[in-house]
């Protein structure tokens, strides 16, 4: 009877020490697959990260003279551009004739009122 319940206590820590190791098993697994997503994720933030940077180096700024007097012709002609476009906009939207705010938004001051508030 003694030896049969040392066999019995025997299997019965051989179980447990399986199962442990089974779940052992389990949270190594589940660790590889977390480390893997998290490897993934790192690639494509590096890969990221050095397309931007490569941007950032390809769009570097000229602080030149030269460039930043056309930088500021373009700007201003631009702007001048805009202020034509505005004014024209303008008198056309004002043509409708009476001063009724109706009226005044007919022949064009909609159209007027949605470019300035976009631009001007």
């Amino acid at each position: 009877m003694d030896e049969v319940s040392l066999k019995s206590e025997l299997i019965k820590q051989k179980e447990e020490l399986v199962q442990c190791i089974q779940n052992e098993l389990v949270e190594v697994r589940l660790q590889e697959a977390e480390n893997a997503v998290i490897m993934t994720d790192l690639r494509t933030r590096i890969q990221d990260l050095e397309e931007e940077k490569k941007k950032l180096r390809d769009n570097a700024v000229d602080n030149s003279v030269a460039h930043l007097q056309v930088q500021w012709i373009l700007e201003w002609s631009t702007l001048r551009y805009e202020k034509k476009l505005c004014n024209t906009l303008h008198v056309f939207g004002t043509l409708g004739g009476t001063n009724s705010s109706e009226n005044e938004r007919s022949g064009g001051l909609i159209v007027f009122e949605r470019f300035k508030a976009a631009s001007c």
